[in-house]
């Protein structure tokens, strides 16, 4: 029983240690003034982008997600807990691109500072606690299968808790029953995650509205054809390009065509770069030039206008983009596509597709 256990929740927390396809508005941190002023004892703050983060940023109400015990550059740089690899030294690159927080304690004394030091170092190389692995799975889920009140209280199924102090030990059907909850938890999480968790969001009535009201959007239309793909894009996100040059060997090809919808929603940039393409004598060649630049550098990239060259028109455009992309109820997470599928049912997609093989089936289930 615990072999299977163990190999079922290290299969979770794979799963939810992988980061999410999607990008949100993140502002990444100047790392160098962290490192100017950090401290050997000091604590980062992490906004991580893994599944795993948005479950614990949604439990907590809170920006960050995950910690680090800086102790000091001699010494590896930071300890952190991973629900993969366990207790672990990294280095700064593991936080590059990402938002971050430097937290020190009031009045912590350097000898204080090095016995916390040197208590996180005796903890290298132990694994992660996975008891409230099943707990965080959970809220990944947009809809969860069950009522409404039994959604609370799945948190007492003993799978995040701390056990209760008990001064004798519990009796034999006591310690069946725990060890029969443990093992419906950890087989029901990954089943979920795997069975609804794509499914639930991709057809749920959001598709539906989004593609009601896609006639109010401003799009930019590559090719020609009556399988239309529509794609929420923001000109800053990393993986809207992507999912852009992967698109590049089908567009226009077998019928499909892809509008692209800009939106200004992850730095302030995204305005200025948004404007750029949609004040443009020529829409689709300062898109692609824009999305070109982002993928090489060397690439030339059209002139940004300042902020008082946006007209009010392309706000408003950019505004109404920003109210379709919103029916869709993940709003601020782009790429973000929607589509009807063969069927003629409409289907809704976070992120980009992971390899050819996965990307190659997706299109094809892209219907007139």
């Amino acid at each position: 029983m615990n072999r299977i256990l163990g190999a079922l929740g290290g299969r979770l927390a794979r799963y939810l240690a992988a980061p999410s396809h999607c990008a949100r508005a993140m502002v990444p941190t100047d790392v160098r003034a962290i490192r100017a002023a950090i401290r050997p004892g000091d604590v980062l703050l992490v906004e991580g982008n893994s599944r795993l983060s948005s479950a614990i940023k949604y439990l907590t109400h809170s920006n960050w997600s995950h910690a680090a015990l800086y102790v000091g550059e001699d010494r590896g740089g930071f300890i952190e807990a991973d629900v993969v690899e366990g207790v672990r030294a990294v280095g700064w690159s593991e936080f590059e691109g990402m938002g971050l927080r430097l937290c020190r304690a009031v009045a912590l004394r350097p000898d204080d500072a090095q016995r916390v030091i040197a208590a996180a170092r005796a903890r290298l190389g132990h694994r992660y606690d996975l008891r409230n692995i099943v707990d965080l799975a959970r809220y990944l889920l947009p809809t969860p299968p069950m009522p409404v009140r039994a959604r609370r209280r799945i948190l007492s199924l003993d799978s995040g808790a701390a056990p209760p102090y008990e001064p004798r030990r519990p009796s034999p059907q006591r310690e069946n029953r725990m060890r029969r909850r443990q093992f419906f938890s950890l087989v029901l999480a990954p089943v979920l995650c795997t069975l609804v968790g794509r499914t639930a969001l991709a057809q749920n009535s959001a598709a539906a509205k989004a593609l009601a009201e896609i006639g109010k959007a401003t799009v930019i239309t590559e090719g020609s054809g009556p399988r239309v793909l529509t794609v929420f894009f923001d000109p800053n996100c990393p993986y809207c390009r992507q999912l852009y040059s992967s698109l590049r060997p089908y567009v226009g090809k077998d019928g499909l065509q892809v509008d692209w919808v800009p939106v200004a929603i992850l730095a302030p940039s995204s305005a200025a770069k948004a404007a750029a393409i949609l004040q443009a004598k020529d829409r689709l060649q300062a898109f692609r030039a824009t999305e070109d630049h982002g993928l090489d550098p060397n690439r030339p990239a059209p002139t940004l206008p300042s902020a008082g060259q946006i007209t009010a028109a392309t706000r408003q455009i950019l505004t109404a983009n920003a109210r379709v992309l919103k029916q869709t109820g993940v709003y601020e997470s782009v790429p973000l596509a929607v589509y009807r599928d063969r069927n003629g049912q409409p289907q809704l997609e976070m992120g980009t597709p992971r390899g050819q093989a996965a990307l190659s089936a997706w299109l094809q289930s892209i219907g007139p």
